[in-house]
């Protein structure tokens, strides 16, 4: 079975990205209801027919939906860790309230949009460590949720040494979304945010690694509530 990068998969079958403009036109919201999944397990390819289908139909969501988030992670945000603050920083305590954060602050913006009843974290022992579209949606699918959410966030920072003033850091963070209808593995919506972040050492911080991981974590924070926001504005604007 083929495994592929997952956001690469975004442009091949998203019907839009950052906004929901076309599924709250009159023409689309005339078609037909798509009810099941087109696409065939991890196959490289989607018959001609389905395409057909697939681009002539349209989604709907329920009044209510349940959102199964999943955090994406590569290894280029282990090697980041490892580079620039040691080799147990990604398994550390720091590491891990800020993934919790990350995820707090996600799940919180998605429940103020009023269209979602749950937003629940996908527990990684259901998922391999290179997961594909279908192994992802069939995990959601025993969540019963209506809605898997992936998101990613990669990050890098500088740090300036200064003579006569307090050393500067520059951080910058990007985070990218998308979510796809577990019924019919479609992606409705993608979108990416970045954020960058320039402060100063503070006089309380010991060294360097401790200021470039606060300036870090500001800069994911302010990305993923970025994204979080364009999320929860889909959701009510979206029938």
């Amino acid at each position: 079975m083929k495994h592929f990068v997952l956001f690469a998969f975004i442009s091949f079958i998203g019907i839009g990205c950052g906004t929901p403009r076309i599924m709250s036109e009159r023409e689309y919201q005339e078609r037909p209801q798509i009810q099941t999944s087109l696409f065939r397990g991890d196959q490289d390819f989607v018959s001609e027919d389905a395409v057909q289908k697939i681009l002539s139909s349209k989604i709907q969501f329920r009044s209510k939906v349940k959102v199964a988030i999943f955090k994406y992670d590569g290894s280029e945000e282990e090697h980041f860790a490892i580079t620039n603050y040691g080799y147990y920083y990604w398994r550390s305590e720091a590491y891990i309230k800020l993934q919790q954060r990350l995820l707090d602050t996600l799940q919180s913006l998605l429940l103020s949009s009023g269209r979602v009843s749950e937003a629940t974290v996908l527990p990684s022992m259901l998922v391999p460590k290179q997961p594909t579209i279908t192994m992802l949606r069939q995990a959601a699918v025993r969540l019963q949720a209506d809605v898997l959410l992936v998101f990613r966030i990669t990050s890098d920072v500088y740090y300036d040494v200064l003579l006569f003033e307090k050393d500067k850091i520059k951080a910058y963070s990007t985070c990218e979304v998308l979510f796809f209808d577990t019924r019919t593995g479609i992606i409705p919506f993608t979108t990416v945010a970045s954020r960058d972040l320039l402060t100063r050492r503070l006089s309380e911080e010991i060294d360097k690694q401790e200021a470039m991981k606060r300036a870090q974590e500001e800069a994911s924070l302010q990305a993923i509530a970025a994204v979080g926001n364009e999320v929860a504005g889909f959701f009510k604007q979206v029938q």
